[in-house]
């Protein structure tokens, strides 16, 4: 075997491995974008919890501190699309204990729970999707993954009123 055969050779398994280490090298990178995403979320979500507990804010209130929490312009780092957080993907349940009255001291206590859950939306890299046609039907691999975060307080163990 001559030593141009073994450069020849060489080079054919560099251009058969580059692509899986380029694919794998994307994947890594896009899960560890979903984790502290999901981080970003749970945080958020607790925070909300939190301002239920400690503020008389209400759902709406809450739910733009959430978003500012998530999206505002002054954060450094990374910061979502607010664009990706409507409405309906920060739900807010909020409830409040009772005032305990002498009327009412008798009656069984409601252990109902606030809470605050977040979702959001990620578009699958088109490389994934090209790929996923090599391992299996196309189709198999959705279009977007949610993400969500939830956080609860125990309503009566301090929320105001």
């Amino acid at each position: 075997m001559s030593n141009t055969d073994k450069k020849g050779q060489a080079l054919i398994e560099i251009i058969l491995v580059l692509p899986v280490l380029c694919i794998l090298m994307s994947m890594i990178t896009w899960f560890t974008r979903l984790l502290l995403t999901r981080q970003m979320l749970l945080t958020a979500a607790r925070y909300g919890t939190d301002m239920i507990y400690y503020t008389d804010m209400n759902e709406d209130q809450i739910r733009q501190e959430i978003r500012n929490y998530l999206t505002d312009k002054s954060i450094e780092g990374r910061k979502l699309n607010a664009e990706k957080l409507p409405d309906d993907h920060i739900k807010i349940h909020i409830y409040r204990y009772p005032t305990i009255t002498p009327f009412n001291v008798y009656q069984p206590i409601n252990f109902e729970t606030s809470w605050v859950e977040i979702y959001y939306e990620f578009s699958v890299p088109t490389i994934f999707t090209a790929f996923s046609s090599f391992i299996g039907n196309k189709g198999d691999l959705p279009d977007k993954i949610i993400i969500s975060a939830r956080s609860e307080v125990l309503a009566g163990t301090g929320a105001k009123r």
